[in-house]
């Protein structure tokens, strides 16, 4: 019997991109039928607890733990596994410490490349092409079009988007953690603008600045903070322009078709984003001190660009590889 383990992890220095890519992936699994597992690190924020609900888990310190339990299960020895990492990290000792048995096949979803990993099959969803060096796997397939995203953004990505003349609505959505607190300093520029009608900031999960925004939203009653919230596709989809960093939001928005300004935190994000500024999605910026809003025809053009470039079914890219 062929059994799926897939292994992820999430704290305040990895987010928790990789923990929704794979809860998706899980979710998905399930409505198909086939037994699955998610395995999440130990030391994973509780506030984060809430979006396992529905999902058969199990908690790890380390990926040996993983195996072991493995091992443990019934007729484990007969079984066909297949093990999907979705790790900050991967290496070839995590993939030694996972093959534990000769019916394992190890999958590793990956972003950083330019690496020896000696896996059956290796998954890149990195847009630019820096990324995808590799060697020792046995097949590769990269490319943004391979980013596991919500199956809900799927609804949102057939819409038709409407570009209108003026900006009225801007969303500020810098990912999960926003280490550097660019939602502050953004908000604090486009506050400026007297033009725009409403401003919805939405924190993330582990996001720890909230407490600097207070004085700073008291001050302006355009501006509405959301945490935690199931609603954050209809926030873009309504956006004439978004802020964002260059991460997994940065899919979703092309995907959607909204308009956005990308303010990279990372330089793995800056080379991701500038993948899609080659493909005529978005505006890239280093300082928010140089932000300027696009004009219409900007807007429509990205718009068009980003539904082009991401549609929305990597996770059924996804399946496709490990599914046959």
């Amino acid at each position: 019997m062929k059994k799926y383990i897939i292994v992820t992890e999430a704290n305040y220095d990895v987010a928790s991109g990789h923990l929704y890519e794979c809860i998706a992936l899980s979710k998905k699994m399930n409505t198909l039928k086939l037994p699955v597992i998610l395995a999440v690190n130990k030391s994973m924020p509780s506030k984060w607890l809430g979006l396992l609900d529905d999902i058969n888990y199990i908690f790890y310190d380390n990926v040996l733990e993983i195996a072991e339990q493995l091992y443990h299960t019934k007729n484990a020895r007969n079984d066909e596994f297949y093990i999907i990492t979705n790790l900050r990290d991967v290496n070839n000792r995590v993939v030694k410490d996972l093959r534990w048995n000769e019916h394992t096949t190890v999958v590793c979803l990956d972003e950083w490349g330019n690496k020896n990993i000696e896996c059956d099959i290796v998954i890149n969803n990195m847009a630019s092409d820096s990324f995808w060096k590799y060697s020792g796997a046995l097949q590769c397939y990269c490319g943004a079009k391979y980013l596991i995203l919500s199956e809900k953004l799927k609804d949102y990505a057939t819409k038709n988007k409407v570009i209108r003349r003026n900006i009225d609505n801007v969303v500020i959505s810098m990912g999960g953690v926003d280490k550097f607190n660019h939602t502050k300093d953004v908000l604090s520029v486009i506050g400026d603008n007297n033009d725009i009608k409403r401003i919805d900031v939405v924190l993330g999960g582990g996001y720890r600045y909230e407490d600097t925004l207070t004085t700073l939203c008291a001050k302006d009653s355009r501006v509405y903070l959301h945490r935690n919230i199931d609603y954050i596709y209809d926030l873009f989809y309504e956006a004439d322009v978004a802020f964002s960093a260059g991460g997994n939001t940065m899919y979703e928005l092309a995907a959607i078709g909204t308009p956005s300004i990308i303010l990279p935190t990372m330089e793995h994000e800056e080379k991701n984003a500038i993948a899609f500024l080659d493909h005529g999605v978005f505006d890239v910026v280093k300082d928010v001190n140089s932000i300027t809003l696009p004009d219409y025809y900007q807007r429509k053009k990205s718009s068009f660009q980003g539904k082009e470039y991401i549609d929305g079914c990597g996770i059924e890219n996804v399946m496709d590889i490990i599914c046959g």
